[in-house]
């Protein structure tokens, strides 16, 4: 029996279209693939999870008739979601508004809202959508069900930033789902948030739907995780900037958190971590496009020594540093103190090159370090990323950087290098002119 995990970002199920788009998505691989069994991971519909926030922000402000009036707003949006589907859930959200309103009113009595409280709040998006999703693909012949993530995903009690239990959730998973799929083909879930051993529901922090679509995945064994989102794969370059940018077919777990790590706005791969731990191939597709375009995340890539993709960081204040002739005692002081506020550091000689971002506590605290010797400090800079697995062994890649940059009169500030990772720091005015002429050199 395969088994395939999709997971609905929040413009994926946003209006009315597109959960309709979702369904005969889902419908198309299930008349596909005899026998396929489909777990769908939904998000809350676009802008909720927002509202829900503000709610929760008005709560601990202490302005309940505010909280209130968000509360109602939160379950209209949803009547008329459903109102255009033609589906009749306002059994569920009336259910959902008196409960809802009753924690808001005892929270004013006690005049505190608790950390579990709050989980219980954000969770509420996920509750909603799930509900309005499933009831729809079921009046659209889909033989689907709605189960409830608390009772898949297993955490501690950390609030907000839950950790999973691994091991209980895959017995959650496996006892659940595959009873349920003997009987229904498609399971419905809302991601973002699970259960402690108490029944308490606990939310799993960034990324959180990605990441229960990657815990589930895990926790079955499923064949393929496909994540459906708003673009249609990671691409060579941002291409707001580079209007030649391609999408990037296939690109490794590797490749894919050096991206994220240098500031491109993909899907993290941290949160994907638990699928490709098991070598569960991972796609994005894009749910209005073409589903002939996508991107595969793997374990391993089929190209090595080439760029995959140019990506650039925000501003960043770059210094340099030099120590004297202690420098390895000076060098350990300075990461543990300060190593996890910089972006990048680079050890050259009896110096250190570190990169800030701009507009950061951290850099005055260190301009004020009596015991740093500033040589150099260089403002308004980028850093701009060439990646690729084995992007060193590409002996001329360098130097063809360096020459383009060159013929544009882009100065190079500063250079970092790493097997997979080749970063130049110039002037951040340069950076889209840079990114223009360099792409070429993406294949």
């Amino acid at each position: 029996m395969k088994k395939i995990v999709a997971k609905f970002g929040g413009t994926s199920v946003g209006n009315d279209d597109a959960i309709r788009k979702t369904a005969k998505i889902i419908s198309n691989h299930s008349e596909n693939n005899d026998g396929l069994k489909i777990i769908v991971v939904v998000s809350a519909v676009s802008g909720i999870t927002n509202l829900l926030v503000e709610l929760c922000e008005l709560i601990d402000a202490k302005k309940y008739n505010s909280a209130r009036e968000n509360l109602e707003n939160i379950i209209s949006i949803h009547k008329i979601l459903s109102k255009k589907l033609s589906i009749d859930v306002n059994d569920i959200l009336a259910a959902k508004y008196i409960e809802y309103k009753k924690y808001i009113d005892a929270i004013e009595k006690i005049d505190e809202m608790s950390p579990r409280t709050k989980d219980l709040f954000l969770c509420l998006g996920e509750f909603l959508s799930s509900a309005i999703i499933s009831k729809y693909y079921i009046s659209q012949k889909i033989n689907a069900v709605l189960v409830d993530s608390g009772d898949l995903i297993k955490t501690d009690s950390s609030f907000n930033t839950a950790i999973v239990d691994f091991t209980c959730t895959k017995d959650a998973c496996c006892n659940t789902i595959s009873n349920l799929t003997k009987e229904y083909d498609v399971v419905v879930i809302g991601g973002f948030f699970g259960k402690d051993k108490y029944g308490e529901y606990t939310t799993l922090g960034r990324g959180g739907s990605d990441y229960s679509a990657a815990i589930i995945a895990n926790a079955i064994d499923a064949d393929i995780l496909k994540i459906y989102t708003d673009v249609p794969g990671i691409m060579s370059a941002d291409p707001k900037i580079v209007s030649e940018a391609n999408i990037i077919k296939e690109i490794s777990y590797n490749e894919a958190k050096e991206m994220a790590d240098a500031g491109a706005k993909v899907l993290h791969p941290d949160t994907i971590a638990p699928a490709l731990k098991n070598n569960i191939p991972v796609y994005i597709f894009d749910t209005f496009g073409e589903q002939s375009e996508y991107t595969k995340i793997s374990s391993t890539t089929s190209k090595c020594g080439i760029v995959k993709s140019i990506v650039y960081s925000k501003p960043l204040e770059l210094f340099k540093i030099l120590f004297d002739d202690n420098s390895k005692q000076q060098a350990k002081h300075f990461f543990n103190r300060y190593g996890n506020y910089t972006k990048n550091i680079t050890f050259l000689n009896n110096s250190l090159i570190i990169s800030i971002p701009e507009n950061e506590v951290i850099i005055n605290i260190l301009k004020e370090e009596s015991n740093l010797n500033f040589i150099e400090s260089i403002e308004n800079a980028i850093a701009l990323s060439f990646i690729g697995e084995g992007i060193t062994q590409n002996t001329i890649l360098l130097k063809q950087i360096i020459q383009i940059l060159e013929k544009f009169e882009i100065p190079v500030y500063h250079l970092a290098i790493s097997d997979i990772n080749i970063t130049v720091y110039i002037d951040k005015d340069k950076r889209d002119i840079a990114m223009k002429v360099l792409h070429s050199l993406c294949t």
